[in-house]
């Protein structure tokens, strides 16, 4: 008889990016506000792909006057907005929680 072989164990979970848990919520971040559409919609990839708080999230673009504004969301409360705009602060991004 073939002697029996252990399974290997199963990869641990990849962690999830903090926002990525928050799928529902009212908060949101502004990245910015711009003179177009367009701006705004360049920023967002370029940010998005390299801050992984922000590439769970999901952009709008909010006319207001004559600029776009660019927020993300959602997020469940405060505290979890500023920890995307923590991550955003870091690599040089402006950002501000936005209320419900």
């Amino acid at each position: 008889a073939a002697p029996a072989t252990a399974l290997p164990a199963p990869a641990p979970p990849r962690p999830t990016p903090p926002a990525a848990a928050a799928a529902t919520g009212s908060w949101q971040v502004q990245l910015g506000a711009f003179g177009s559409p367009a701006k705004a919609e360049a920023l967002w990839k370029r940010a998005s792909s390299r801050i992984a708080e922000l590439a769970a999230l999901r952009p709008s673009y909010q006319p207001a006057g004559a600029l776009t504004r660019l927020r993300a969301g959602p997020l469940p409360n405060r505290p979890a907005a500023e920890r995307v705009c923590a991550a955003a602060a870091a690599q040089a991004l402006p950002c501000f929680p936005i209320k419900p």
